[in-house]
């Protein structure tokens, strides 16, 4: 049975929108809506997520994807 790895990559540095990824739109930030549409999405058996930002690193983490 073959398995789907989804991999998200969030680093801290952006060329055009500083901070992007930890950007609140609509009550939640934009990393935190990427990370639970991947966690409920039934096609990914299993979601990582890959960055150098401490920020990412704690909604990751109370998102329930604490980096390794």
């Amino acid at each position: 049975m073959s398995r789907t790895l989804a991999v998200i990559p969030a680093s801290a540095g952006s060329k055009r929108v500083l901070g992007k990824n930890t950007r609140v739109f609509a009550g939640k930030s934009l990393i935190q809506w990427t990370l639970e549409f991947a966690c409920a999405y039934p096609g990914f058996d299993e979601v990582l997520i890959s960055t150098d930002c401490q920020e990412v690193a704690r909604v990751a983490k109370t998102c329930g994807k604490p980096l390794p």
